[in-house]
């Protein structure tokens, strides 16, 4: 998935990623500068939605590179 969202064209503005755990949860947790505990780190729920704010080029998308915004789980 990482590879995915490095490949995306750097025009690109918002990006909707849908996927299987546990690979998006590890995802988001890999991309979330911040140190997280509670929910998010222990379960990411079927159906679940995060934002994440990127500030950097989609090339360049690694660990620690993001910023929760959001998070629903349902």
């Amino acid at each position: 998935m990482l590879g995915e969202l490095r490949g995306l064209p750097e025009q690109s503005g918002s990006v909707v990623l849908c996927g299987h755990n546990p690979g998006v949860h590890e995802l988001v947790l890999a991309l979330i500068a911040e140190r997280i505990s509670g929910e998010l780190a222990s379960t990411f729920a079927v159906g679940a939605v995060a934002a994440l704010d990127i500030e950097t080029n989609w090339s360049e998308v690694a660990p620690g590179c993001a910023r929760l915004v959001a998070l629903r789980q349902n």
